[in-house]
């Protein structure tokens, strides 16, 4: 096995706590084989080497998992892009049902592409602006999550209409902390990649009335 995956087996075990099962490794090894095709093409992701990949797009997508509540049965994946996390989280947890939205028409075609390539069940890629759309076009979701470099209070504002009652909103964050509003907290997680950490934005669902 080439070095990248490797890596990407040992570093998987520290954030999952079990071995990747062998059609795991080889449901990711396909994403990546995918993404790399169409990145050549249509710049999905900074990078096309495979260790930066492994970093940055599959171990990074599983520390979500370090917040998540494990008893999640419906994911929504705002601005999918490339599939992450929602892509990775999916193919570990394969009894989730997800759901990834996606405005940029080629991104959304990539996914619809790599859901059918992996043969990936109860997965679904919706192209549109995720503020364009309700309840009555989604339903509501157990978890949310979104890979964001920004504020992500304008994120949570937008999604909480889509969380169950009990539900809860995630978002990689920016490097340093900001100001969060009502409900939500940062957790900081460490990283097997280089000792780092990553910040998550966490919201739970507002109260009903």
């Amino acid at each position: 096995m080439t070095e990248p995956f490797s890596r990407l087996r040992l570093h998987a075990a520290e954030i999952l706590g079990r071995d990747l099962r062998s059609l795991e490794l080889e449901s990711i090894i396909k994403y990546l084989e995918i993404l790399a095709e169409w990145n050549a093409v249509h710049r999905m992701v900074g990078s096309h080497d495979r260790n930066w990949m492994v970093d940055h797009l599959i171990l990074d997508s599983l520390l979500f998992l370090k917040v998540f509540p494990t008893s999640a049965k419906r994911i929504l994946d705002v601005g999918s892009g490339a599939g992450v996390p929602g892509i990775p989280l999916k193919i570990v947890r394969p009894e989730m049902e997800l759901v990834m939205v996606e405005a940029r028409r080629k991104r959304a075609s990539f996914l619809s592409a790599a859901v059918r390539a992996l043969g990936l069940r109860a997965a679904t890629v919706v192209n549109a602006r995720a503020e364009v759309l309700g309840v009555d076009d989604l339903g509501v979701f157990d978890v949310i999550t979104a890979r964001c470099t920004s504020e992500p209070r304008r994120l949570f504002a937008m999604v909480e209409r889509f969380l169950t009652e009990h539900g809860s909103a995630i978002v990689s964050g920016p490097p340093k902390a900001t100001v969060l509003g009502a409900r939500c907290r940062w957790v900081e997680v460490a990283s097997p990649v280089g000792g780092l950490h990553r910040n998550f934005a966490l919201m739970e669902a507002p109260p009903r009335r």
